[in-house]
């Protein structure tokens, strides 16, 4: 709903939903890794983008990431 500032009015538009950004950093945090000592979890802001980044290693292998079937996915050592 927009705001009055003086005689003109504002409406607030969010770049990305607030629902997704709460769990990507709730994600973040409950999948960190407490024996990695230093650093933590971090969240930056760019002009064109959100970065929510962690020092960890993944759990799985990253070619689990994208559901991608295997027949396209070129493995270290098969052609």
């Amino acid at each position: 709903m927009p705001t009055p500032i003086g005689q003109a009015f504002r409406q607030e538009v969010r770049v990305y939903p607030e629902k997704a950004i709460r769990e990507l950093v709730a994600n973040c945090l409950s999948h960190q890794d407490f024996l990695v000592t230093g650093m933590g979890p971090l969240v930056e802001i760019f002009d064109s983008r959100m970065e929510i980044t962690n020092p960890s290693e993944p759990l799985v292998d990253t070619l689990r990431f994208i559901d991608t079937p295997q027949s396209l996915v070129t493995r270290p050592g098969q052609h």
